[in-house]
């Protein structure tokens, strides 16, 4: 029973919906009342309302599409033309088809522009390369893939750009290979234009301009994670948790996967990292490396090591 109790809260916390009473319940039945109650979790909220209706209106429509399923199995054995069967398909398709704000018509498409043009100005998020940022255009739920060839060095170009937008954003970059207190030394080097290989031999010389540079750099919103032996739900989690605004990932093919092959898992992997990004809104940016072929002439998507997804 508590092994089902935290799946359904895990899965309510990747979807983005709150862990209480109501959800809880709905998730797993009037025979789990007992159990949930005995958390101690805090009341309904007024403010959760719209997400109770959508909850009781879709397990309306389940009881609906139970009894019209039951209705088309009768039908079925009376055996109609199979025209009347497709029609009442048909029927059941077009009213139990997802309600949701994902279709647009082009007058729609062109009064929303029109609104987004007259207002304020769109802000994009910034990297820091203004070379890029003029062509990029990088927005929130965008999925961005940095690649580069071996040693190229991808990571510190994504540490400048974490730097840059933990100004403004909330960053956690996730670190496959590198040691979290490695990545800091990095980051500090960067951010106070001091050498990596004095901060990382603890150089006595430099303590005053870091203790200087040191309510700037506190100051970022930033996060670095050991995600060594992660896969693409523990990522998603934790920056679920920490309230991500944008993640990069240091690298793409580190992560666990399924998969039968490495082409598979980083193919599953790179799909499951695009859908979060959509979803709930957070930009993110993976590293990847550079098959062979890549490094030897000029670059395409399909050069992307293991994967070209």
């Amino acid at each position: 029973a508590l092994r089902q109790l935290f799946s359904a809260c895990k899965s309510l916390f990747l979807q983005g919906k709150s862990v209480d009473v109501v959800n809880l319940i709905g998730a797993l039945g009037t025979e789990f009342q007992g159990l949930v109650a005995s958390l101690g979790l805090e009341a309904p909220a007024d403010g959760k309302t719209g997400e109770y209706v959508r909850e009781i209106r879709r397990e309306a429509a389940y009881r609906r599409l139970l009894e019209e399923a039951d209705e088309l199995r009768l039908l079925i054995a009376q055996k109609p033309p199979l025209e009347e069967i497709a029609e009442k398909l048909t029927r059941m398709l077009r009213e139990f088809a997802p309600q949701t704000s994902d279709c647009m018509s082009a007058g729609q498409g062109l009064e929303e522009i029109g609104k987004a043009m007259s207002g304020k100005k769109r802000e994009y998020i910034q990297t820091g390369f203004g070379c890029i940022d003029r062509h990029l255009l990088l927005d929130k739920g965008d999925y961005l893939i940095i690649g580069g060839r071996p040693s190229s060095g991808k990571t510190a170009f994504s540490l400048q750009m974490a730097l840059h937008m933990a100004k403004t954003y909330r960053v956690v970059f996730f670190s496959l290979e590198t040691s979290v207190q490695k990545i800091y030394e990095r980051l500090l080097s960067t951010f106070t234009g001091e050498s990596f290989a004095a901060i990382s031999r603890g150089d006595s010389s430099i303590v005053g301009r870091l203790i200087e540079e040191s309510p700037q750099f506190a100051a970022l919103k930033l996060h670095v994670v050991n995600a060594a032996g992660y896969n693409a739900a523990q990522i998603q989690a934790k920056a679920l948790s920490l309230q991500a605004q944008v993640i990069f990932i240091d690298y793409l093919s580190l992560l666990k996967g399924e998969g039968k092959s490495l082409y598979e898992q980083v193919t599953n992997i790179s799909k499951d990292l695009h859908i979060f990004a959509q979803r709930f809104g957070v930009t993110v940016a993976a590293l990847s490396q550079i098959s062979r072929q890549g490094a030897q002439q000029s670059m395409e998507v399909y050069h992307l090591r293991e994967s070209g997804q």
